[in-house]
């Protein structure tokens, strides 16, 4: 009757302790959920403020949204709320829309490092779903939008290079894709591994209403090279002011659509600095993708070792102001038509002190190329060992008017 009696009590104390284990998967402070959904709902539903740790200690299976409203909407009070991971922890689920969505909300950190110390991404998000995003940033009609949140240290997988697949997107709260977000002001998304996402980061704001500093640095995208598990757009910027592209890493094999791993539309005083860009393709590649913007400076990048049908490695039409210096474009080859530097559709730019190496097409090869565009300034560049099987032109005008060129290098223009 002992024995049995232990075995009942030693039974009880494993079913509680499994129990307790079920449910620590992440905690607040002495509370534990089985999801992140479960901690973000108990924040919205105040049971606790002011500055709020979340503390990923195991693998969550998210089935529905992990939605983080805005302090002061509903019970919802806090200054500021942190995620982080105590161990290496994946965040999972087939979550139509979005894994995770902050509505609304202000100073959000998510930090992949465990215990947010050292460097190691140790916290992966993944929605395995397509027609959805692992991070949504939202705003509702009538609030000033989620300000002043950081992503870092995080792997992040979408479900596939499918369009309708993201990664890292602002929007309205009643469409993914197409409704811009206002207000989206402040974000930082840096140090991250993102992967398998048609976009990357799409950051989408309006003409009413641009996104404002957001800053996108240090990440890796395209998971070196994987087959699949590239972005088609890695950063794509839409109505923006004062974005910041910095020292990311493009190591993209996207198989046969169009790829632009740094893409600018309607940006104001936008910085592409220092990044790099390796990638293969069978279709089109933009390597800096810069239209209808003012104030661009892209400066710093290096452009190598890619492969594609058509490149245009520096694209600029109707932008105004913008600089495209200090650019290094070597290595590449395009099985159709190179373009190297690459000006249309009016706008006025300054193309300076760029390297154009050892760049080859199985077509025609252009080094620069100005088309339909007026007051370009083309100074102090190298043109070297550009080479192609149809003519190959190391500068060329078409309809442009008021250019000066000046200072070029121009050796071993070969067909």
């Amino acid at each position: 009757m002992i024995n049995l009696i232990r075995r009942l009590v030693l039974a009880s104390v494993v079913t509680t302790l499994m129990s307790v284990g079920l449910l620590a998967q992440v905690s607040i402070q002495s509370s534990n959920y089985t999801t992140l959904k479960g901690a973000f709902d108990a924040i919205n539903a105040g049971t606790f403020t002011g500055a709020i740790e979340v503390k990923i200690n195991g693998n969550t299976i998210e089935t529905a949204t992990a939605q983080l409203k805005a302090s002061g909407v509903g019970a919802a009070s806090y200054t500021s709320v942190v995620v982080y991971p105590t161990d290496t922890c994946i965040i999972r689920g087939a979550v139509t829309n979005a894994l995770v969505e902050m509505l609304d909300a202000d100073n959000v950190t998510f930090d992949g490092r465990i215990n947010r110390l050292g460097s190691y991404q140790a916290l992966s998000l993944e929605n395995t779903t397509t027609s959805a995003t692992v991070f949504r940033l939202s705003t509702v009609s009538g609030s000033n939008g989620p300000r002043y949140n950081t992503i870092k240290y995080t792997n992040i997988a979408a479900a596939a290079q499918a369009s309708t697949c993201y990664a890292i997107v602002s929007c309205a709260s009643t469409s993914l894709t197409t409704a811009g977000t206002v207000g989206c002001t402040g974000l930082i998304v840096s140090n991250n591994n993102i992967r398998r996402a048609y976009y990357g980061v799409r950051i989408y704001g309006t003409a009413a209403a641009k996104v404002d500093s957001v800053s996108v640095l240090n990440n890796s995208f395209g998971n070196n090279g994987t087959v699949n598990d590239g972005c088609y757009y890695a950063t794509y910027m839409y109505y923006t002011s004062n974005i910041v592209m910095q020292d990311n890493e493009f190591i993209i094999n996207n198989g046969t659509s169009a790829c632009y791993p740094m893409y600018n539309n309607y940006g104001t005083d936008s910085k592409i600095i220092n990044n790099s860009a390796s990638v293969v393709t069978t279709s089109t590649l933009y390597g800096i993708y810069d239209i209808n913007s003012s104030g661009t400076i892209a400066t710093g990048n290096k452009i190598k070792d890619c492969s594609s049908a058509t490149f245009y490695c520096i694209y600029g039409s109707s932008s105004n102001g913008a600089t495209y210096s200090n650019n290094i474009v070597s290595n590449n080859y395009a099985t159709s038509t190179m373009y190297i530097g690459y000006l249309t559709s009016g706008g006025t730019a300054n193309l300076s002190n760029n390297k154009f190496t050892d760049n080859t097409s199985a077509s025609t090869s252009y080094g620069i190329y100005l088309s339909s565009h007026q007051n370009a300034t083309i100074n102090n560049n190298e043109i070297v060992n550009l080479n192609g099987t149809g003519t190959t032109y190391g500068l060329y005008l078409s309809s442009s008017s008021n250019a000066i060129i000046k200072n070029n290098n121009f050796q071993n223009i070969n067909k």
